[in-house]
């Protein structure tokens, strides 16, 4: 620009110059000639002198022009800062803002245009606004709390451990590190005190609180308002507008309290919904096979989701399934999930694969878990070629838990992945497990062995799947 500046600059004084040479007043005549000199018309001499005055200047304009604009380019192109103010110290060694959250999670997400960030993995400054028009986003802060943007919502961080809601909905999950982390809404202050909570606040002001676990203290900001109050999880209160304290019912369902993942692709095995199955004797059902056929194998109603599920115990037995198109072959991965739910702690049942067609003794076996208790603590067990290990403490007793056994069938191994109970999240719980005897053919058949006496009690099954997608990343694992 300053170069630019410079040349404008020159052309405006070169014609000037231009012009003032072509204005000048006419020079004296020349004194009458002697005997020697060439006689010519005095008015045609001075026009020649005067043109080839003008004609001169003119020409040494346009030389000038052509010089001093190759200079100007040639420094332009050469010291691309040249005419640049030189930039002040103090911006220079200006500290970076400190990042105090980032985005790390967001699903079916629509940014509003006013919004100062907008995409996953972006680093957050306080008082960067977050307006979320629609869709779900994650925000973790530095200090560890993790907090889902449920959208329409609009807030800010104020901090490494502090949220600003303007409006909409939130879900708070704080660690032990993070103690003490604030949502400020408004009329009120909402202080962590160790938990997992629910904030909404509505376009009139209102500001739900609803607690999930833990506890939190919520403190009015109105000056004649002193008073604090501890909510612990079941409870829920609301603060009018004017930051009045009600009590109001928990309701902990119309809060988003995770991101929802990319899920795993199942395909059925068995399910014992109906029509495909009915109450009774599993065998000769959907291709089942049970051996004795009078082992203790059947297919009840309950209380589960899906309305009807397996019921196992009481006699010794075996029943299996074929895998058909889902067998895993030798060198290849692949994945089965299923759950269970214990009743009680008297119970020795065997779940896994083989590659024998029809498994009839412990030698058939490959892949291999145990639900083992003798009356006192329950816990899940794992064959590791020739001895079983826990792989649980107690678990507690009538919760589904989900199971995925997740097959390495080139190198004879698997790995057992939990879900319910204390494990909140999928959690791998046993890696690399040997095979209870190696094997160079396909596990091509799921199999339960009932292997306690009539003292055993029961154990539910409600769904045997495989996945579509050989041994996927534990992050993608999500119940079918």
């Amino acid at each position: 620009e300053h170069a630019r500046a410079i040349q404008s600059r020159f052309f405006v004084m070169c014609g000037l110059l231009h012009w003032r040479a072509s204005e000048r007043p006419e020079i004296a005549a020349p004194a009458e000639p002697t005997a020697a000199t060439i006689e010519l018309p005095r008015q045609r001499l001075w026009t020649v002198v005067r043109d080839f005055a003008n004609d001169y200047m003119t020409l040494s304009v346009v030389v000038a022009t052509l010089t001093m604009t190759v200079i100007v380019l040639s420094l332009a192109l050469i010291v691309p800062d040249w005419g640049r103010s030189t930039p002040n110290v103090a911006e220079v060694d200006a500290p970076r803002p400190e990042v105090v959250a980032e985005i790390t999670a967001t699903h079916q997400a629509t940014w509003d245009k006013t919004s100062d960030a907008n995409y996953k993995n972006i680093e957050l400054f306080p008082g960067e606004r977050l307006v979320l028009n629609g869709g779900l986003a994650e925000v973790t802060f530095a200090d560890g709390a993790v907090v889902v943007l449920e959208g329409p919502t609009a807030s800010m961080p104020l901090g490494r451990n502090g949220l600003q809601l303007e409006h909409g909905r939130i879900t708070a999950r704080v660690p032990p590190a993070a103690v003490g982390f604030e949502v400020r809404a408004g009329v009120v202050d909402l202080i962590d005190l160790g938990t997992e909570f629910g904030v909404e606040r509505h376009p009139d002001g209102e500001v739900e609180l609803h607690v999930f676990d833990g506890s939190v203290e919520a403190r009015p900001l109105r000056a004649d308002l002193t008073e604090r109050f501890r909510m612990t999880g079941g409870e829920a209160a609301s603060f009018g507008a004017n930051g009045e304290f009600a009590s109001i019912t928990s309701e902990t369902d119309r809060f988003t309290r995770r991101i929802p993942t990319q899920s795993a692709r199942y395909a059925r095995l068995a399910d014992f919904k109906p029509p495909r199955y009915h109450p009774g004797p599993l065998a000769g059902q959907q291709s089942w096979r049970v051996s004795p056929p009078s082992a203790d194998v059947q297919v009840v109603l309950g209380g589960s989701k899906q309305g009807q599920y397996l019921a196992l115990g009481k006699q010794r037995g075996w029943a299996y399934h074929a895998l058909h198109s889902a067998a895993i072959g030798e060198g290849q991965l692949g994945a089965v999930y299923f759950r269970f739910r214990p009743t009680g702690t008297t119970c020795n049942l065997l779940l896994g694969l083989s590659d024998a067609a029809a498994p009839a003794s412990f030698d058939d076996y490959r892949v291999q878990v145990r639900l083992f208790g003798e009356g006192t603590i329950l816990q899940l067990e794992a064959r590791n070629q020739d001895a079983f290990a826990p792989l649980t403490e107690a678990l507690p007793l009538n919760v589904w838990y989900d199971v995925w056994l997740l097959v390495d069938n080139d190198r004879d191994c698997f790995d057992l992945v939990l879900q319910g109970g204390r494990y909140e999240q999928p959690t791998r719980i046993g890696h690399d497990i040997n095979f209870r005897q190696p094997t160079l053919n396909a596990l091509q058949t799921f199999f339960i062995a009932l292997a306690g006496d009539d003292a055993s009690d029961r154990l539910y099954v409600d769904g045997v799947y495989f996945l579509l997608d050989g041994n996927p990343d534990l992050k993608t694992l999500t119940p079918p």
